[in-house]
């Protein structure tokens, strides 16, 4: 009798979350570094407030994909929902508020960004539904 999907797809799944998660965290952690050269190279007050609230933003990010990684490497699905993509839009958004609108220098990375969180979010929610049985829990440790 099959209790959950089989171990080997859950196996499998798990690897393309953990490349996925990974993915996100290095565009994550580039983007990071280009907030900061950014932030050193212009001297309009509104981009540099911008730029504040996405390092801000991001450092929480990456904060979170660190995490999850972890959860997933122990097969804590659950644990490993995150929304990253939140943290992203928070960060595009800042450059809209306050009256006065600015482009984003950032609007290109944050939108590969999110379709990464995205994609990684709908991978760790198949984990959640379909590989969170005791059973496989079990098989995964032995």
């Amino acid at each position: 009798m099959d209790h959950c999907m089989s171990h080997t797809l859950c196996s499998d799944v798990k690897g393309l979350a953990r490349i996925a998660l990974d993915q996100t965290l290095t565009n994550s952690v580039d983007t990071q570094a280009r907030i900061v050269r950014l932030f050193n190279e212009t001297s309009d007050e509104y981009i540099r407030k911008g730029l504040g609230t996405c390092k801000d933003e991001y450092d929480l990010g990456v904060g979170k994909i660190t995490e999850a990684t972890q959860n997933v490497i122990l097969s804590h699905f659950v644990d490993a929902r995150n929304d990253v993509a939140d943290e992203v839009n928070t960060c595009e958004e800042s450059f809209s508020r306050g009256g006065r609108w600015r482009q984003s220098p950032l609007t290109d990375r944050n939108n590969v960004i999110v379709r990464f969180a995205k994609f990684t979010g709908e991978i760790i929610a198949f984990l959640v539904e379909c590989c969170n049985c005791k059973l496989c829990l079990w098989l995964d440790h032995n």
